[in-house]
């Protein structure tokens, strides 16, 4: 059992095909490219802003907000890759008599996605009041 390689340097369709078609659940990888894609919707919120030539206040949160989100998309793709093999690494480990090793790599992929997660979702909801009239405001 060999890893498949980085499940972010893929196309959608060819990721997607990946994960539906292997013989081992990839949630945290699925779950961390989503995330990915929620960050790049965010920036782009803030990329919005900042073209209506918001007041300095504004501009100043959707800049902070852009590097946030690119932070938040480069750890989510750096988590899908991590996670979308570990049931793999998993399996070899506890083939060698390691399954608790094989299980702490299980579990630290779903913990550190949920710390991006949360970081990225409050930072979204403080920059709620800085979107610009562009961008929908909805929850």
């Amino acid at each position: 059992m060999t890893a498949l390689g980085a499940i972010s340097t893929l196309t959608v369709r060819d990721a997607v095909a990946r994960i539906g078609d292997d013989n081992h659940c990839q949630a945290g990888g699925a779950t961390a490219l989503s995330g990915a894609l929620a960050a790049a919707l965010a920036q782009a919120t803030a990329n919005s802003t900042l073209i209506e030539n918001p007041a300095r206040g504004q501009a100043d949160a959707a800049r902070a907000m852009q590097a946030t989100m690119a932070a938040a998309r480069a750890d989510f793709l750096r988590l899908a890759d991590q996670d979308a093999n570990a049931i793999l690494e998993y399996v070899a480990l506890e083939a060698r008599g390691a399954a608790l090793t094989g299980y702490a790599l299980l579990c630290d992929g779903p913990r550190d996605m949920a710390a991006v997660a949360v970081a990225a979702a409050q930072a979204m909801q403080a920059f709620r009041v800085h979107v610009g009239a562009r961008s929908p405001r909805r929850s």
